[in-house]
């Protein structure tokens, strides 16, 4: 068998090599997320109970609640996002219709505005949401929902001038 040769005179920090992790010069390989099921469940059961409860908990809005409404566009096609705040200000709750009511595009707002609205009511940071939502590449949302998410954002950034 040949000894490894870790080369690193093309100023480069490696040759080229896929030694990475292994080689002394070169970083090790960036940690991966994800991971199976059995995974998943493994780093759950390692958070406190406290914690797992917490993640598990609704926070139960009213039944009459104030809430806004906003008109925007999203490829063409004219929406209506309908939101409330918890007591603290923070985004609690989404509604998103379209104007043309009975086709997939309004299904798919009506569906990612509850899931969304669920995913808050159990404390997920609204910032995490929007992070990892999709953009284009000039940084636009590239779906439905960043779009109201931004709408939303642009309405309560003009209140606040």
């Amino acid at each position: 068998m040949a000894p490894l040769n870790f080369d690193h005179r093309d100023g480069t920090g490696h040759s080229g090599h896929s030694l990475k992790g292994v080689c002394p010069v070169c970083p090790a390989p960036p940690p991966v997320y994800g991971g199976t099921v059995r995974d998943k469940m493994s780093r759950l059961s390692r958070l406190s109970r406290k914690r797992r409860e917490q993640a598990l908990t609704r926070i139960r809005l009213p039944n009459r609640r104030a809430g806004e409404t906003i008109g925007f566009e999203f490829r063409g096609a004219a929406y209506t996002a309908t939101f409330s705040h918890f007591p603290d200000g923070r985004l609690a709750e989404l509604f998103i219709d379209a104007a043309k009511p009975s086709n997939d595009a309004a299904d798919d707002a009506r569906d990612a505005a509850v899931a969304i609205s669920i995913a808050l009511q159990h404390g997920t940071p609204l910032e995490a949401i929007r992070a990892a939502l999709t953009r284009d590449g000039v940084g636009r949302p590239a779906g439905i929902l960043g779009a109201a998410l931004g709408a939303i954002a642009d309405e309560i950034g003009g209140q606040s001038e």
